[in-house]
């Protein structure tokens, strides 16, 4: 014997007859009450506060992640960029020169500073994250993309702009000193680069090969 056929509890449900509205099933047959569909709930906007008078967004901690790319310039006097070309080009000639290369102190402590660069960023970010939390602002950009500078800086003034229409300038610094850092670091190597070719005696190459295939 089959088991009889169970039926759908009581609701509104899309009507049958295609008419793009809602109809009411008593739980045993359709009913003539009709309603409009309802739409699918929005996601809840987050709703900011205003902030009290004197709150400032660009703090002390975003000015520093601005101007943090200018620290990057203390290990170009570091750097010996002519003898480090150099000892690129003469490698063929002189095995000894990549060792040479690799090991110059200039470069360690130049490497150095860039994880340390890499350091304060996350840490300023993750203060500047705390310091707008103070002041009031709703779920502000997470710190934790400074790993991916400069998205942080980026993501930062997009919220900040959503939340309280303000709060962009340290970006734009940001922009305008990295902007600033890749001149000063590209023309320090172009001039590197011109001395080094200028000192170069390209008959290393050719004593290189000859001596290489005796």
């Amino acid at each position: 014997m089959s088991e009889p056929t169970r039926l759908p509890p009581a609701g509104w449900f899309p009507d049958p007859s295609g008419s793009g509205r809602q109809r009411y099933w008593d739980g045993t047959a359709w009913t003539e009450h009709t309603a409009e569909t309802r739409p699918a709930a929005a996601p809840a906007a987050i709703e900011q506060p205003p902030l009290p008078d004197g709150a400032r967004v660009n703090t002390l901690w975003a000015w520093l992640l601005a101007f943090l790319p200018l620290v990057t310039l203390i290990s170009l006097p570091l750097l010996d960029l002519q003898a480090f070309i150099q000892n690129s080009l003469n490698s063929a000639a002189d095995p000894t020169a990549t060792l040479r290369q690799f090991s110059n102190a200039g470069l360690l402590l130049s490497q150095l500073i860039g994880v340390l660069a890499i350091a304060a960023t996350v840490v300023f970010a993750a203060l500047d994250h705390r310091a707008l939390r103070a002041v009031g602002i709703v779920r502000p950009f997470h710190w934790a993309w400074a790993f991916l500078q400069p998205t942080y800086m980026i993501g930062r003034a997009v919220v900040l702009r959503r939340r309280v229409h303000r709060g962009s300038a340290p970006t734009w610094v940001y922009f305008a000193v990295y902007l600033l850092v890749l001149i000063i670091t590209f023309t320090v190597i172009g001039i590197a680069l011109a001395a080094a070719f200028a000192d170069f005696d390209p008959s290393s190459f050719s004593s290189a090969g000859l001596s290489s295939g005796t």
